[in-house]
This record gives C-alpha cells, structure tokens and sequence, in this order.
C-alpha cells in the first residue's frame, strides 16, 4: 500500500446497474452501496421544471412516447418507470440533490438552449438553492453551454467540452484551463486515453480527472493506480467492495 486515497466510486444515472436508473430511489441508496458521487442528466420539462433523465423521450425506460421538451411536470410526475417487481417516478433535480447531500455529484446538461441560456440558469439556481455548488461539476456535450457557465458563473467547476479534451489528448496544454475537470471515457474507437503522464498534467494544472463508464473490477483497479479522482460506474456497489474502499477513504 502506498497511503494513497482512493478514487471517488460514482453512481452513474444512480448506478443503473444495481438500480432503476435515474430515480430518486436509485440515488438516494446511492451511498448505501458504496458511491461517493453521483452523475446525473438534466432536461427541462415544457413548464421548466429540471427533470433527471438521460434520454430525450421516455420510450426506452418508460415505454412511453412522450418527450420530456414537450411535457409538463404534471404530465410527467404521473408516469410509472418499471423498475423490475415494482415502479418509480421521474425526479426533479431539487429531490436528487435533497437525496445526495454530502455526495460529489456531476450534472449532465443535455440540451442546448442557445444564447438565452435559460437551462444553465435554472441549474445554477438550483445547485445555489440547495447548498450544492461547492460539491457539484456541470458536464455537458455542448461547448456553448459550458461557455456560458464559465462566462456568468466563474466560480462553477466545470468538465472540459469534448472539443478541449480532444485537443488535451493531442498535446495541447495550457497553462489556465477553462476546466476544471478532464471526464472522459476509457479509450476512443480502441484507443487509451488516459496515462499516468496524462493525469499527472491535469493534476499539475489544478484540475481532476474523472473517467466513465467503469464496470469491470480490473480496469477500474488499473485506473486507481494512475491515480484518477473519480470512477463513474453503472455498478458503484461492486467497485467499492473491490477497491477496499469506504467514504472516509475517498480523496475528496
């Protein structure tokens, strides 16, 4: 043992491989099984209101073909999702961080609104609103999106835009990114993208290094050793037993 800590285990979409993904049940046990984060998608209803779900419809997880852009939340807190002998409800973002207190947590936006940037703002006042910030990362596919958090919230962390993590894997370094975390998958079409050397930098920046989705005890054992910040996984009950590891033990 080196006396290093531990990697944090976060529970993507809840841990959806343990859990009925992206309910508030499936985050609320998030802890119970070992997570010390979770990761979660945002998408806002026809009224505003920020709902949890990864997909724009709810044809895949509620058999349902009804997007959640076009639905109100009163539509939507009527809709049943199977969640194998019994069913859940959709979740605001509110309920989720209420559910996850004192758990690092990343939130996915996942549509851009444009210029107006009506969705970060509500994410923002929300994270705000629960004493979250501190303890949140906003990841989004979308530069715009990630842009304008920077732009009117500096002090929010952010996750790199894949564009910027495209030109830190070529070698681009500079010396104050606009990011604060580097989430990116294991390899791309085959290829590692994460080294010692590669996390070292990031770390000598400031930054962290988050990397998804890990399922297999080996891959996330080699990843603790290069000494990555966070693991997000669909099975964080799993990777805690098999890393040894508890939430004193995480680094954050």
């Amino acid at each position: 043992m080196d006396g290093r800590s531990t990697p944090l285990i976060v529970a993507h979409r809840g841990g959806m491989g343990e859990a009925c993904e992206s309910t508030r049940e499936s985050f609320a046990s998030a802890a119970a099984r070992g997570a010390t984060g979770v990761e979660l998608d945002v998408r806002k209803s026809a009224d505003g209101v920020l709902v949890v779900h990864h997909d724009p419809t709810l044809d895949r997880t509620a058999g349902v073909a009804l997007s959640i852009a076009s639905a109100t939340w009163e539509q939507l807190a009527t809709i049943r999702l199977p969640c194998g002998t019994h069913e859940a409800s959709l979740a605001r973002l509110e309920e989720v961080l209420a559910v996850t207190e004192g758990l690092a947590c990343s939130i996915d936006i996942k549509d851009d609104d444009g210029p107006s940037g009506d969705l970060e703002a509500r994410v923002i006042a929300t994270l705000t609103d629960a004493g979250a910030l501190e303890r949140c990362v906003v990841a989004s596919f979308h530069r715009g999106v990630l842009e304008r958090v920077r732009s009117r919230w500096p002090g929010v962390r952010t996750t790199a835009a894949p564009s910027e993590v495209a030109a830190w894997i070529a070698g681009s370094r500079q010396r104050r990114p606009p990011w604060r975390v580097l989430s990116v998958p294991r390899s791309y079409r085959g290829v590692p993208l994460l080294t010692e050397r590669r996390v070292r930098d990031a770390h000598a920046l400031g930054c962290e290094v988050w990397v998804w989705t890990i399922n297999d005890v080996a891959e996330a054992t080699f990843l603790d050793s290069l000494g990555v910040d966070a693991i997000i996984t669909d099975v964080p009950g799993l990777l805690s037993r098999a890393l040894g590891r508890s939430s004193r033990q995480a680094r954050h």
